[in-house]
Order: structure tokens, then C-alpha cells, then sequence
């Protein structure tokens, strides 16, 4: 198995027909004053399962500041069933983060774990908003 897309979006979800849709894709979040709560956010994982690889299996993923201290951990469960004995088949995932807070400006990332074994990183940066320069007094 392995994780063909990872991503954090203002808006993510999987249709009826199986399409993963997503809006607002981001890497960077500026917030106005520390700490802070971003309100809602969306990871969208398409995950690819090898023939072989059926059955139940499980994702977890953990949001860790810039010192390594985990913020948020997920766990999901997903079960893979009628995969193509060629193609195998895959998964697509979207979680919501509501209320998700941080302490510090800096790299944070998501860690993606399937299965227990480490397989990908969603970096983020929650820096300092850029302010408007000011108007220079001409000389």
C-alpha cells in the first residue's frame, strides 16, 4: 500500500460516484494572533491498496508542532474489498479537523501512518501574516 495523494484543503469530500473533490488546497496558515483556532479544515488522502491487500486496515494521523509535540491525532478504519487481482485497487479518505489549535508559529506537519508503519508527511507552515508595507514618504 501506499498513499498516492495527500492533501489539506478548506473543503474536501468524496462523491456518490467515487470522485474526491477539494477546495481551498493550502500550506500555509497566517493567523492574525497566537494561540489560535483554525476552525475547519480538511485532509483528502487517495490511498493505493496492491493486490494482496485486502481486508481491514488502519490509518492513523497525528498533527505535531515544530518541536515534535503531537496536537491532534486521527484514526481510521478502512476495509478494502473487489480489488482488481492486476490493479488492486484504493481508498479515498477525507477527514474533517474542527477547532484544531496552535501554540506556535512554525513548521507543523501531519504524520500518515498505515497500518503502523510510517508513509507520508502533509507539511505545514503557520507563520506570521504578511503586513501591508508602509507608505514611504518620498523624498
Amino acid at each position: 500500500m501506499n498513499i498516492e495523494l495527500a492533501l489539506l484543503a478548506d473543503y474536501a469530500a468524496v462523491a456518490n460516484d467515487g470522485k474526491l473533490s477539494a477546495a481551498g488546497i493550502f500550506d500555509r496558515l497566517a493567523p492574525l494572533q497566537m494561540p489560535w483556532q483554525h476552525p475547519t479544515m480538511y485532509i483528502a488522502l487517495r490511498v493505493h491498496f496492491h493486490p494482496g491487500e485486502e481486508g481491514d486496515h488502519k490509518i492513523k494521523i497525528r498533527l505535531v508542532d515544530p518541536d515534535g509535540k503531537e496536537i491532534v491525532a486521527l484514526d481510521a478504519d478502512v476495509a478494502v474489498v473487489d480489488m482488481d487481482p492486476i490493479e488492486g485497487g484504493h481508498v479515498q479518505l477525507v477527514l474533517a479537523l474542527n477547532n484544531v489549535p496552535f501554540k506556535s508559529l512554525g513548521r507543523h506537519a501531519f504524520d500518515i501512518f498505515l497500518d503502523g508503519r510510517y508513509e507520508h508527511t502533509i507539511p505545514m507552515v503557520v507563520g506570521e501574516r504578511k503586513r501591508p508595507a508602509a507608505p514611504s514618504s518620498g523624498g
